[in-house]
């Protein structure tokens, strides 16, 4: 569990509904389709990625580690949190913005 100082300073950034940090919600962010499991302190929805920056320094200001998931689908473990980490959780940034044909290679 995230200390209280530290979730509020995160909840200025996402709210509410895209945090998660009760035990039965963490569950099923703590495996994969690999035989690991780590339950995290909290899990992130971001939607945006000034979100995506802005949890980051706050993470890197109390050195707390950050795991970035996508579906869960992996059976390597990348997805899977270390202890006392957070999740960012990504299934909600669903949207292309833009493309720049201009850079494509």
């Amino acid at each position: 569990m995230l200390p209280p100082a530290q979730k509020s300073e995160l909840l200025q950034i996402v709210t509410e509904d895209r945090y998660l940090d009760r035990p039965e919600e963490l569950t099923c962010y703590s495996y994969d389709s690999s035989l690991d499991e780590s339950l995290p302190d909290a899990v992130f929805f971001p939607l945006s990625t000034p979100e995506v920056s802005a949890i980051l320094k706050i993470a890197g200001k109390h050195r707390i580690p950050v795991t970035a998931r996508g579906a869960g689908t992996s059976v390597c473990g990348a997805p899977i949190p270390v202890h006392h980490s957070i999740v960012l959780c990504f299934s909600r940034m669903n949207r292309i913005i833009e493309i720049n044909t201009g850079i494509a290679t």
